[in-house]
């Protein structure tokens, strides 16, 4: 009597819950994901702050890919121009995906042109996220 009422509710409960744990675990990461996404994504919304200011921080990343570029300068609006010459194209690339993520800018236009084998001439303008 005491095992019905006692030990065999329990061990089924054990049982149950060992089985559900790794789904539990591969939701719990899930949501960590989601929480981290939307963390980026809250951060790409904000407003550029001065164009000083983010001007210094695609510098930074251009550095940061060892890309050595003229200075960006001001197009028409809130643009900005990005050139780079013999730059290694896979950092260039590179640079343009973590400018666009980092940065509440997107890409919208490009020019690259090919100089020998993996280095290019190039060029973007980035404007803010929010602009058409």
């Amino acid at each position: 009597m005491i095992y019905m009422l006692a030990i065999e509710p329990a061990w089924r409960t054990r049982t149950r819950l060992a089985a559900d744990l790794p789904r539990l675990r591969t939701e719990v990461a899930e949501l960590d994901a989601l929480g981290a996404e939307a963390k980026k994504l809250k951060l790409r919304t904000r407003a550029l702050e001065s164009a000083e200011k983010t001007k210094a921080t695609l510098a930074r990343l251009l550095a940061e890919k060892s890309l050595s570029a003229e200075p960006i300068r001001d197009a028409e609006g809130e643009r900005l121009v990005v050139t780079v010459k013999r730059a290694d194209a896979g950092s260039w690339l590179a640079w343009l995906k973590d400018a666009s993520s980092e940065l509440p800018l997107r890409v919208s236009a490009v020019r690259m042109s090919r100089v020998a084998p993996g280095l290019v001439d190039a060029e973007a303008t980035l404007m803010p996220a929010g602009q058409k």
